[in-house]
């Protein structure tokens, strides 16, 4: 017994060591003064806290989503470019594998540097599956450090932590190191263990994952240039700036007739993505890329945790659903009224926790809204940017 003493005390003692001589090493910051670090692409970026907490400002505006912020970067409707002129200060976290419970995670965790309480969802009714977020993306997009500053935070409510950390544990179970990194959070920070050397691998862990995010976004801003001019990206439409005329009329009008030169098939989405991809599933009749929607998935649970830590601390949000290919999800046997079931859900949910909601799924059969079967195109983006202009200029 005296030896099993004598090893824990050493034990502890030299996790204590090695964690003070971690410390002394401090790491530099990751401020950026170029404005365009909110619209930079980077999944180090989105899953860093220390990178997003650090250029938040006063009245920096949330903007979280998905895939489609890959898509039309190059074009003058993409919100980067778009609001370049503009006084607002949006910075968009999202990239493909991203739903909501990664975006509850995030808010919950910036939520203390979020000042402007000012939040927007882009919601996509195709995360809203049966299974919800695969657990493999859901691994592939986890950031420790938001997680762990989501579960210091008092100020989310004690279910929405339970609820967060039942699902994430589950979602990671097949990857046993991140499994086993949010086991020892939990321990920590949900169950309050008070064994001291659960306490300091914590606090190593801790110290790990900062110092690990630090180094991959430093070396990516490095590798990076953040000031592209959209008018001199190849390819890219001349911009056309909407502040402050704001005439929302003449954009949507110069969009239609920019995607009309580049659309020549019976879905109206981008001949590019056509001739990759759908063309061919289309010619042999087979609808293997079909993605039903489910009104009980548990996305929905995901969902109303990212809607509860809104109300509870004040957060003022706007929920936007994003519209996706009509004829498309028409043709491979997702119909209007079984995509209508998910958006009205989710329009209920936001109503029912006071959240402002619009439907863009309305313009599901307008030409040249997607460019493939659901990510935005020009006709799309200029709809999400008048939605996020009208939101931002409110205050």
């Amino acid at each position: 017994m005296n030896k099993l003493k004598s090893f824990g005390a050493a034990l502890v003692l030299l996790l204590v060591f090695v964690l003070i001589v971690n410390g002394l090493f401090e790491r530099g910051s990751l401020k950026m003064d170029n404005r365009d670090f909110g619209f930079w692409f980077n999944a180090y970026k989105d899953m860093s806290y220390a990178a997003l907490s650090e250029n938040m400002e006063k009245d920096t505006v949330l903007l979280l989503g998905s895939s489609e912020f890959r898509h039309g970067r190059k074009t003058a409707y993409y919100p980067r470019n778009m609001f370049r002129k503009s006084n607002f200060k949006l910075v968009s976290v999202g990239g493909p594998w991203n739903q909501t419970l990664f975006h509850t995670i995030a808010l919950g965790s910036l939520e203390k540097k979020l000042k402007s309480r000012k939040v927007i969802l882009l919601v996509s009714p195709t995360w809203f599956k049966t299974d919800g977020v695969d657990s493999n993306g859901y691994a592939f997009r986890f950031s420790e450090t938001e997680y762990i500053r989501f579960m210091e935070n008092k100020d989310i409510p004690d279910e929405v932590k339970k609820y967060v950390a039942n699902r994430t544990e589950s979602l990671l179970r097949p990857s046993l190191d991140k499994y086993t990194q949010v086991r020892l959070i939990n321990r920590n920070l949900l169950h309050n263990s008070r064994d001291p050397v659960t306490r300091t691998l914590f606090l190593m862990e801790k110290r790990k994952a900062d110092r690990r995010d630090y180094a991959a976004v430093s070396m990516a801003m490095k590798a990076m240039k953040l000031d592209l001019p959209v008018s001199g990206a190849a390819g890219a439409e001349p911009p056309h700036e909407p502040m402050p005329s704001n005439d929302w009329g003449g954009i949507m009008t110069n969009a239609i007739n920019a995607s009309g030169r580049r659309s020549n098939n019976p879905f109206y989405m981008s001949d590019r993505s056509w001739k990759q991809k759908y063309r061919k599933i289309y010619r042999s009749g087979r609808s293997k890329f079909g993605r039903k929607t489910d009104v009980n998935s548990p996305e929905f649970g995901d969902y109303e945790a990212f809607l509860k830590i809104c109300r509870a601390n004040h957060i003022d949000a706007k929920i936007i659903v994003l519209p996706v290919n009509g004829r498309w999800y028409d043709y491979i046997g997702t119909t209007k009224a079984i995509r209508k079931q998910t958006t009205d859900k989710i329009i209920r949910l936001g109503k029912k926790y006071g959240v402002e909601t619009s439907d863009l799924s309305k313009f599901d059969y307008e030409n040249f809204v997607t460019r493939d079967a659901q990510h935005p195109w020009n006709v799309g983006w200029v709809l999400i940017d008048e939605q996020i202009y009208n939101f931002c200029k409110e205050n």
